[in-house]
């Protein structure tokens, strides 16, 4: 374990977040974690750990500027937290995409409105938007539970549909606060595949868990938080600070041949940095 900070100089300058000797406390005085400072570069994945109430949700909040008030400096796509204004924040949070781990969903609107929520609150045709969310729902494996409710789906499948609602948007960054808590151990990993196929078409993502077995194998970077200090995990040989390798999941149990098809435009071995940027919506077809 050694100081996130350590390594600011070594991360490209093109980054997505930037904690800069951040301090965040709640409004009763309590420290939550104090001088945190880390980058997380365009098209990185991380991990987001610590014990319950250590700060994992706060500090996620913090990017999402849903925490207003800090010390130091917290940027996040080259904004300054602190100077955002309420007219700005509708724009800032649609490149942002939140998976929370209650799902958030509507039980009166079927799955497929669910998802297509956000882009008919922006105004967006509701045909149109409907077919967005057919397709993206299709590619998580539901395309059959398009006027499903929410109601009737397991944990995983809700968990997905929350995942789609997420990114519906197409946003830039991702950010997913412990959304394996509610799932099994084979739906976790379904989910978790998801994410990685994201991360490698050129999104940054920071997810929070507990779950050890998910961090272990996937084996991207792990931001730690204890002791009211935030640190960068490096005691995975795997780990490198121009990428990382990582044991290859297949996404929702897919055929050989559908499997191929997903993974035509990010062939090579991703670099945690250096991900391809790929149409969300374009490029995957028939899973």
């Amino acid at each position: 374990m050694f100081t996130a900070a350590t390594v600011n100089k070594f991360i490209p300058k093109d980054t997505a977040i930037s904690f800069d000797r951040v301090t965040f406390a709640y409004k009763q005085g309590e420290e939550i974690f104090r001088d945190a400072s880390f980058s997380i570069p365009k098209g990185g994945f991380f991990f987001l750990n610590g014990a319950s109430g250590s700060g994992k949700s706060s500090l996620l909040k913090l990017i999402y500027n849903a925490n207003k008030y800090y010390l130091g400096s917290l940027k996040v796509m080259g904004q300054e937290m602190k100077n955002i204004k309420e007219r700005q924040l509708p724009d800032f949070r649609r490149k942002i995409g939140i998976v929370f781990q209650e799902f958030h969903l509507f039980d009166h609107l079927s799955t497929v409105d669910n998802v297509a929520l956000p882009l008919t609150l922006n105004g967006e045709d509701l045909l149109h938007a409907r077919e967005k969310a057919a397709e993206l729902l299709s590619w998580i494996g539901l395309g059959s539970f398009l006027h499903k409710m929410p109601t009737i789906l397991s944990g995983g499948q809700r968990q997905r549909v929350a995942m789609a609602r997420a990114i519906i948007n197409d946003p830039e960054i991702i950010l997913a606060d412990e959304p394996t808590g509610h799932v099994d151990d084979a739906n976790a990993m379904k989910i978790m595949a998801l994410f990685q196929s994201l991360h490698e078409k050129g999104k940054t993502l920071i997810l929070s868990t507990h779950n050890r077995t998910i961090m272990d194998t996937m084996g991207y970077p792990q931001l730690t938080i204890e002791n009211g200090t935030v640190a960068l995990k490096k005691d995975d040989p795997r780990f490198s600070v121009s990428g990382i390798e990582r044991s290859h999941v297949n996404p929702i149990g897919l055929s050989p041949e559908q499997e191929s098809n997903v993974s035509r435009s990010y062939a090579r071995e991703p670099s945690y940095t250096q991900a391809p940027k790929v149409n969300l919506f374009k490029e995957v077809e028939n899973v």
